[in-house]
């Protein structure tokens, strides 16, 4: 069963750009507040979304996949880690725009917290849900060197 309409006239790339940039360029044009607005708007749905994937999908984890694991290729990711959690250029905006320390303190532990829980959330549901046997025509493997 479709539960979205088939889309069936695309517009022309131009006109998408176009309208992509008219749009953020409103809600900059905006201010701040609006923005905020938006922002909190967009991380609502993101939590909503990831919710309405991840507590279905807990349903499929088992405790005796969560208990293999292959340390191998942890070093070659430390640098993904430390890239995905740069949020150190934002703070001085973060604490000018909320204009006290403990504001932006909070702001910048929650920042980094709740995408940090949903990143481990959601390898332990693929980590979970999905056994060597399972993937072992999906990944393509290579050596240790």
């Amino acid at each position: 069963m479709l539960l979205v309409p088939s889309v069936t006239f695309y517009p022309p790339p131009a006109v998408s750009h176009a309208g992509f940039a008219a749009t953020f360029a409103g809600l900059i044009l905006g201010g701040a507040e609006l923005v905020d607005k938006m922002n909190r708007i967009a991380v609502l749905l993101a939590l909503s979304a990831f919710a309405a994937v991840a507590l279905p999908a807990a349903k499929q984890v088992s405790g005796e996949k969560l208990e293999r694991a292959d340390w191998t290729y942890v070093p070659e990711s430390a640098g993904v880690l430390v890239v995905a959690m740069s949020f150190h250029n934002t703070v001085p905006s973060v604490a000018k725009y909320l204009g006290h320390f403990h504001a932006a303190t909070q702001a910048v532990v929650l920042g980094v917290a709740v995408p940090y829980v949903m990143y481990v959330v959601w390898e332990g549901l693929i980590l979970g849900a999905v056994g060597p046997e399972d993937r072992a025509g999906y990944v393509c493997t290579r050596s240790p060197t």
